[in-house]
C-alpha cells in the first residue's frame, strides 16, 4: 500500500503541474496511472477482506481492534503504520479535491477566454432557438 500511495502522491503532483501548463496529454497519462493505483489498492483491500473472512473475524471488529487482540508485541508499531497509511489516504483525497477544483478553473477560465475571442460559440438559453 505504502509504493501505491507513493504513485498517487506522485500523479497528485503531476496533475497540479500539468494543470498549471494546461497539459491535456499529461493529464490524459496521470489518469491512466491513477486508475492503475486504484486497482491495485482494490485488490490489495480484497485481499486483506479475505484474509480476515478465512480467519473467522467479526465483521464488526475494527482492524485496530484486530491488531491489538491478535499482535500484542507488534501492536504499537502496527498501530503506526495504520495511522500514518490512513492519514497519507486522506491527504490524498484532499489532494485530489483539490486538482478537480483547479482543473475546472482552468477548464472554466479557458472556456470564458474563447468565447470571448469568439473562437468558441456557445448556444443561447433564452432567445431565439433557445430551449425557453
Amino acid at each position: 500500500m505504502d509504493a501505491t500511495c507513493r504513485k498517487l502522491e506522485e500523479v497528485v503532483l503531476g496533475e497540479q503541474q500539468a494543470v498549471r501548463q494546461f497539459d491535456s496529454a499529461a493529464l490524459i497519462a496521470l489518469t491512466d496511472v491513477r486508475h492503475v493505483c486504484h486497482q491495485e489498492l482494490q485488490a490489495m483491500e480484497a485481499a486483506c477482506r479475505d484474509i480476515v473472512r478465512q480467519h473467522a473475524v467479526p465483521d464488526d471488529l475494527s482492524l485496530e481492534a484486530f491488531i491489538d487482540m491478535n499482535l500484542q508485541d507488534a501492536a504499537p508499531g502496527l498501530q503506526s503504520l495504520r495511522r500514518k497509511l490512513y492519514q497519507r489516504l486522506a491527504n490524498l483525497n484532499q489532494s485530489n479535491e483539490d486538482n478537480r477544483l483547479r482543473l475546472r478553473a482552468a477548464y472554466d477560465v479557458t472556456s470564458g477566454v474563447l468565447q470571448n475571442i469568439g473562437l468558441q460559440v456557445t448556444k443561447s438559453t433564452y432567445g431565439p432557438g433557445g430551449a425557453l
